[in-house]
This record gives structure tokens, C-alpha cells and sequence, in this order.
């Protein structure tokens, strides 16, 4: 039950994370082949995703190093859109096992007590 509740606590926090990931991804734009902020102070995806804040100018501003890795390989890869309904498969998984464990538990518990007070009326 421990290890379900802790995947669950991280399955919301990832869809939570990847909403916000790809909220904040909304204002990143491609201009002469380098990603920037729509709009000014720019935003981040560390350590949690958000878009600019703030009195926005309408000025562009380019992504940092960190931000534009991320933004690539993450973001444009799919990579947190196929991992989060992984993750919520896994947690499915999971819960699915510890029901059927919780059945088979009290079906064999029951039957044990049949059969005990079985032999004991004899």
C-alpha cells in the first residue's frame, strides 16, 4: 500500500509538472534559428516550469543554455508526454495487484476458517 501511495503522490506530481512544463513551453518561439521567450522577463523550466512573470514587455528574450537544452530534448522530444501515462499505467498496475492480492487474502482467509470450525464440530 506504501508503494502506491508513493507512486500516486509522484504520478500527480509529474502530470502536474508536465502541465506546467508544456503551459510554459506555450511562450517559447523559434526566431533565425534560436528559441526565445515571447515576451520579457522570460520564463523557466527549473526548477519549476513557468512562463514569464510579471509586467510583460512585448520583447523577445533568448532562452539560456539550460533552458533551451531542456526545451529541446524534453519538450519537443515528447518525452514527459509519454512518461506521465506511463507512469499512471504503472500506478494502475499496481493497484490492479494489490486488489487481487486483497481478494485471493480473504478468500483463502475465509476458507480457513471454514475448514477450522469444520474439524473443530466434529
Amino acid at each position: 500500500m506504501l508503494q502506491l501511495a508513493v507512486l500516486v503522490s509522484v504520478a500527480l506530481f509529474l502530470t502536474a509538472y508536465t502541465a506546467s512544463a508544456y503551459y510554459a513551453a506555450s511562450y517559447v518561439h523559434e526566431w533565425e534559428g534560436r528559441l526565445m521567450w515571447s515576451s520579457m522577463p522570460g520564463g523557466s523550466f527549473y526548477p519549476w516550469p513557468h512562463g514569464p512573470v510579471g509586467p510583460q514587455l512585448y520583447m523577445t528574450i533568448q532562452l539560456n543554455e539550460l533552458d533551451a537544452w531542456y526545451y529541446t530534448n524534453v519538450i519537443q522530444s515528447g518525452a514527459l508526454l509519454y512518461l506521465t501515462p506511463l507512469l499512471w499505467a504503472l500506478v494502475a498496475w499496481r493497484a490492479w495487484r494489490i486488489v487481487m492480492f486483497t481478494r485471493r487474502f480473504k478468500r483463502t482467509n475465509h476458507e480457513a476458517r471454514t475448514t477450522t470450525s469444520m474439524v473443530k464440530t466434529k
